[in-house]
């Protein structure tokens, strides 16, 4: 994986464990945890640190931290991969939602994937109540590969329904 990537607003960058801090007061909250499937809120700094050890070592690769003037807006990063793809994963903190964070972020990522990893799909998700992921999916070019499925929540501790999307290589637009 490059060092970092820089966007017209944003340094991508891997995580360090020295972030885990600056991750937990920037996504500490249960608006974002709800969104994902496998944090649960409340969450500790020692969990932070956990999961970005863990992500450090594994096959899929780093975490990424959006960076905007030096504070953590968010983070975007490819999991599940496989040779001919991987799953995007994003988030944004809530006081910066709106402003186009998110979609510039996962759309650097997606041209990481498909220039760099040489990825023929990525595939994302988003909860059916989450509006706005699915209009930056939907935005950055990807399509419904099926229809809404329910999956474990670990926040919500019930199903709740998962819209699949992907995007191919040949569907991206940079």
């Amino acid at each position: 994986m490059p060092h970092s990537i820089t966007t017209a607003r944003l340094l991508l960058r891997p995580v360090t464990l020295r972030d885990a801090p600056g991750y937990w007061r920037t996504f500490h909250h249960p608006d974002v945890v709800r969104m994902t499937g496998s944090w649960v809120y409340p969450f500790s700094v020692e969990e932070v640190r956990r999961r970005f050890s863990a992500a450090a070592r594994s096959a899929d690769g780093h975490w990424y931290m959006v960076l905007e003037g030096g504070e953590a807006a968010g983070s975007v990063k490819f999991f599940n991969a496989t040779p001919d793809g991987a799953e995007l994963g994003y988030s944004i903190c809530p006081s910066r939602t709106g402003r186009g964070l998110a979609s510039e972020a996962a759309r650097a990522f997606c041209a990481m994937g498909f220039r760099q990893f040489r990825y023929k799909t990525i595939r994302a998700g988003a909860f059916a109540d989450n509006p706005a992921s699915i209009h930056i999916l939907e935005k950055l070019g990807f399509r419904p590969i099926a229809d809404a499925e329910p999956v474990w929540s670990r926040d919500r501790r019930a199903f709740a329904m998962l819209m699949p999307f992907a995007m191919t290589r040949e569907d991206y637009r940079p």
